[in-house]
């Protein structure tokens, strides 16, 4: 039991008092934060050293580091920031003026952003310009794609699916009984989780239908999910964090040593540890790796 190892988590070095919304960790290790009022930070591996990049003054929402070490930002009414040099510079992107919540890669680097109310855009010249490409008028909290390239999109109206890249899209809500969609995520099976704002779920049908996960131990305000290597899978909620290794329908508390319960992101880096950005308090790492070894 994880949470049988007194201070599971430790406070990293920063981003100090901050909130943070968004982690993304590097092929080096390098953890990058998108903060709330601050813009983003980046740290060595580890998180023992941090330091604030020059994209300040920003409302981070989402990152994204795509195979060709292209760093993405999504902010609040700003549109997407991209780095090329591992986050020491910045460049606005042609998407101006929009909130992205959302930032998704697929198979042929084709990148896909999701806004607040101005659906999703596409990009295929690294971010250089971008389309609209459908669900106008949506709230889209998170984009993923499966092996066979199907785009799911979690919106503020459930989800929607679509196999042409954003061609069309298909309503897929059967099962969910709260359609407020926080993330999504898919694990090494093909399963499909969502997290929303009452309740996680699940589909073993690629989003044709799903399935509640009843667990009163969980909170039931899903912000993230994330998996190890070993295939175990933690989400981040309003009420901390929790893990299920192996069997989805059996959780463990693991907040020793978090001064925040409300964790928004999740990120996992190479050697299997866990790091996780709360509401005021910065980012927290896990005192071992979650691996197996």
């Amino acid at each position: 039991m994880l949470e049988n190892n007194l201070n599971f988590w430790k406070s990293t070095n920063g981003p100090y008092e901050e909130i943070v919304y968004a982690i993304a960790i590097s092929q080096n290790d390098h953890i990058f934060a998108g903060t709330y009022i601050s813009g983003v930070f980046r740290s060595n591996p580890y998180g023992s050293y941090w330091s604030q990049t020059s994209l300040t003054n920003k409302h981070i929402k989402s990152l994204l580091i795509t195979p060709d070490k292209y760093i993405f930002a999504g902010t609040q009414q700003k549109g997407i920031f991209r780095s090329i040099d591992n986050g020491v510079s910045w460049t606005q992107t042609s998407l101006l003026d929009k909130s992205v919540n959302s930032l998704a890669i697929n198979s042929k680097n084709y990148l896909f952003a999701g806004t607040l109310g101005n659906g999703i855009f596409i990009s295929k010249n690294n971010g250089s310009t971008w389309n609209q490409i459908g669900l106008t008028k949506h709230v889209i909290d998170s984009i993923i794609i499966d092996q066979s390239g199907n785009i799911f999109a979690g919106t503020d109206t459930g989800v929607y699916i679509s196999n042409d890249d954003g061609k069309t899209w298909i309503r897929s809500n059967d099962g969910l009984t709260n359609t407020d969609i926080n993330v999504l995520k898919i694990n090494n099976s093909g399963d499909i989780f969502a997290g929303t704002s009452n309740g996680l779920f699940y589909s073993t049908n690629k989003g044709k239908s799903w399935i509640f996960i009843d667990n009163q131990i969980i909170n039931p305000k899903v912000w993230t999910i994330i998996f190890n290597k070993d295939s175990d899978m933690f989400i981040g909620t309003d009420g901390g964090v929790f893990v299920s290794k192996g069997d989805i329908h059996k959780w463990e508390k693991i907040n020793s040593g978090l001064n925040s319960n409300k964790v928004y992101c999740l990120g996992i880096n190479s050697e299997g540890y866990l790091y996780a950005g709360t509401y005021g308090w910065g980012i927290f790492k896990s005192s071992k790796s979650t691996l197996n070894n």
